[in-house]
This record gives C-alpha cells, sequence and structure tokens, in this order.
C-alpha cells in the first residue's frame, strides 16, 4: 500500500470519527477509528519521515484509547439502555483537532484548522481530479457525464419537481489489475458525498476472505459486520468474482454473502456497492443471483492501459521520487523501450503496477554497477540499460495468472 494514499485514507477516516463521535454517534465513530488506526500504523511503519512517523503512531495510540472508551460506552448502552459518559480526554481531543482539516500537521507544524461541515467544503473539481488519472477517457466521459445528471436530478428537486428520492445506483467495474479501479472508487465516493447524497467518503475496502467463513451461519455474520462498518460510505469489493461458486459444491458458502449484501441494496442507508473485477470473471459473479444484474446497474469498464500511458505514468512517478531517467531517454525511447522488452499479455496483466516494478528492479540494477564513491548524479540516474534489463526481469505472463 502506496504510504501517500495511507495518509490520505487515515485523515479521511479520522475526520470522519471525529465527526461522528461529537455528534453521539459511537457505533459509528468506533467502526471509523478502527479505520483510521489501520492507516495510521500503515503511515507509522513505512512513512520515511521519523517526525511523522512519530505523529501518526502517537494519533493512532490516542484514538485505539477513545475507541476502548466507545466500546465500555456502547455496552453500557446495550446492557442498561442508558447512556454513560462520553467525555473525549484532552490528549484524544487534541489528537482529533490534529487529524481535522485539510492538511496533515507535519514537522513544519502545518496543516490543523477547523473541522470541514459539508456545507465549508470546497466543491469538488472532476475535471481536475480526472486528469490526475492516466487514461481511461471513456470512464472519465462517463463520470462527468454521471455527475451531471445527479446535479440536474437536484435542481430539479430544489424547483419543486415531483421526481422522488434520488436513488443510490451500485456498480460494477470491470477490468485488469491496475487500471485504476480503486483511485476511481476513492473520487465516486468524494463527488456523491459533494453532492449530499453520502454521509460520508470513506471507504471499506473487502475481499472474499473478509466475507466468507467455512461454516453455515459465519459467513452471514461476517458479511453484516462489513456492511455495518460501511453504512454511510462505499464498500468496494474487490475480486468479487471469487465469491462465485466456482468449485459447485455445498461448502462454498460465496452466494451466502452475495444474498447477504443483495438483501440491504435498497435500504435507506446502505452503503454504496462497488464490485470489482476481471471482465470476464464478473460475469459467473453475476450469475449467482440475477437480481444482482438489476441491482447493479453503472458498469465502467476499465480499459488496460497503452504504451503511451505508461510513458505518461512513468514520468510521473518519477517526478514524485529522487530518481530519474538519464536525459537521451525521451518519451519516444522509453515508448521503444516498453514496447520491446514486454509483451501485450504483461502489460495487461500488470498495467499501473507495471511501472513500480520496472524501477524497483532498475534500481537494483543501477546499485549493482555503482561503487560507494559514485557522483550524488551517478547514484540517483537510471542509464537505458538499467530500464532496458529491468523491463526483461518482469514476471512473465504466465507467471501473473
Amino acid at each position: 500500500m502506496d504510504v501517500s494514499f495511507a495518509r490520505e485514507k487515515a485523515i479521511g477516516f479520522a475526520n470522519e470519527a471525529c465527526e461522528e463521535d461529537r455528534a453521539g454517534n459511537y457505533t459509528r465513530a468506533l467502526n471509523l477509528y478502527s479505520q483510521a488506526i489501520r492507516y495510521m500504523l500503515h503511515v507509522g511503519k513505512y512513512e520515511k519521515n521519523a517526525m511523522s512517523r512519530k505523529l501518526y503512531l502517537e494519533r493512532a495510540t490516542s484514538y485505539l484509547e477513545r475507541g476502548e472508551q466507545l466500546k465500555k460506552i456502547t455496552a453500557t448502552v446495550t446492557a442498561t439502555g442508558k447512556l454513560g459518559s462520553a467525555q473525549m480526554s484532552s490528549a484524544q481531543i487534541s489528537a482529533a483537532k490534529k487529524c481535522e482539516g485539510k492538511g496533515v500537521e507535519e514537522e513544519g507544524g502545518r496543516g490543523g484548522g477547523k473541522e470541514l461541515s459539508a456545507a465549508d467544503r470546497d466543491p469538488i473539481n472532476i475535471d481536475a481530479e480526472l486528469q490526475k488519472i492516466v487514461g481511461l477517457d471513456s470512464v472519465k466521459q462517463q463520470i462527468r457525464d454521471w455527475q451531471h445528471q445527479l446535479k440536474l436530478d437536484l435542481r430539479r428537486r430544489e424547483l419543486g419537481f415531483e421526481i422522488g428520492k434520488i436513488e443510490l445506483e451500485h456498480m460494477a467495474f470491470l477490468g485488469n489489475p491496475g487500471t485504476g479501479k480503486t483511485r476511481v472508487a476513492i473520487l465516486i465516493a468524494k463527488v456523491l458525498r459533494d453532492l449530499g447524497l453520502l454521509q460520508s467518503d470513506a471507504i471499506v475496502e473487502c475481499q472474499r476472505s473478509d466475507l466468507v467463513e467455512g461454516y453455515v451461519g459465519q459467513t452471514a455474520l461476517k458479511t453484516r459486520k462489513i456492511i455495518e462498518r460501511a453504512r454511510g460510505g462505499v464498500l468496494f469489493v474487490d475480486e468479487a468474482y471469487r465469491l462465485a461458486n466456482s468449485t459447485k459444491t455445498q461448502k462454498d458458502f460465496g452466494a451466502e454473502a452475495i444474498n447477504e449484501m443483495m438483501a440491504v441494496m435498497n435500504d435507506d442507508d446502505s452503503p454504496l456497492f462497488i464490485f470489482a473485477g476481471y471482465p470476464q470473471d464478473m460475469k459467473a459473479f453475476f450469475a449467482v443471483n440475477e437480481g444482482l444484474f438489476r441491482r447493479v446497474n453503472r458498469r465502467f469498464e476499465f480499459a488496460d492501459m497503452t504504451v503511451d500511458n505508461l510513458v505518461e505514468l512513468f514520468r510521473i512517478v518519477l517526478r514524485q521520487s529522487p530518481f530519474k531517467l538519464d536525459e537521451s531517454i525521451g518519451d519516444v525511447q522509453l515508448a521503444g523501450l516498453l514496447g520491446e522488452n514486454t509483451t501485450v499479455q504483461q502489460r495487461s496483466m500488470l498495467n499501473g503496477a507495471l511501472v513500480q516494478l520496472t524501477l524497483q528492479r532498475a534500481k537494483a540494477h543501477l546499485d549493482r554497477r555503482l561503487t560507494i564513491s559514485s557522483t550524488i548524479e551517478e547514484l540517483s540516474t537510471y542509464s537505458i540499460d538499467d530500464v532496458r534489463r529491468a523491463l526483461q526481469d518482469l514476471p512473465q505472463h504466465e507467471e501473473l495468472e
């Protein structure tokens, strides 16, 4: 998991948790604190900046303490029907303030500020956000059209048109790994939160192992818990096709998880469900229950990255790192290296991951040819041979299946 992604998720979940906590929605707050802690611990483990690591670990500890307090409060309510004390300690209030606002408080003391309500938030600039995503022209246009339709319906309702409730459209993301499905899910959650159609832009990600157990009745319980964590936001089910019973045996409980999710899809407070997976394999998923096809009625097809897309992504990733390519490697040369040293199947199976894997291997080749006395320029520059060899090191198609 990328550290910057983990930071964004940690702040988002923490902000929502603080908001729900102050509103007295303690069960919801507890779930959100748990999500925030998970991502904060990741940042605390992998963040390069020591001050940042310390800050996130301190916050995680504070939220863990608050979570334990909320567990006692909710247990008291369950046992007695009375609300216990819900005051936050000064340390917890301090941690809450640190996570609020648009920025992260880093070593220079930046960030902080007031908590933003939905009314205070700047409207999302959909075009600016979409420009940050490489490729996916068809998906981008679908998102623009979809957001425009929602805005028109909201305007109709403001003007007194009797159009009824604006229903959330559960979605299917069809595409190979590395095509940007998770990133688009994050954007969709922000759009719906911005329009007031979701309470939160928090996303709960899960796979088959998070939903399915091996005994009768346990899958339903496990799935319900995941759904509860995602209420008010988005439940992103990755590799959803794995819930289809490919073995055709009664010991597979994937269909039970699907049925549990279908049972709440029409609820007023249902999370938005996004089911993601390979295009061909998702046919088996929708065949499990004929009602799925009707309920999941908005589909996005994520095309594989082209060579030009990969070149663009290489440039973006390198701009965010201390390393660079040799000046002799222009876009045409880089495209040539990709076309000559990877196959269509490799690019289709890896997509965006191909860039990260290539740069990891390029650094290994760079390190092998350098000495301790190498200059900073030499230490930070990948040669054509470094990149070529790295591309040739990538796993073959049969290894990726």
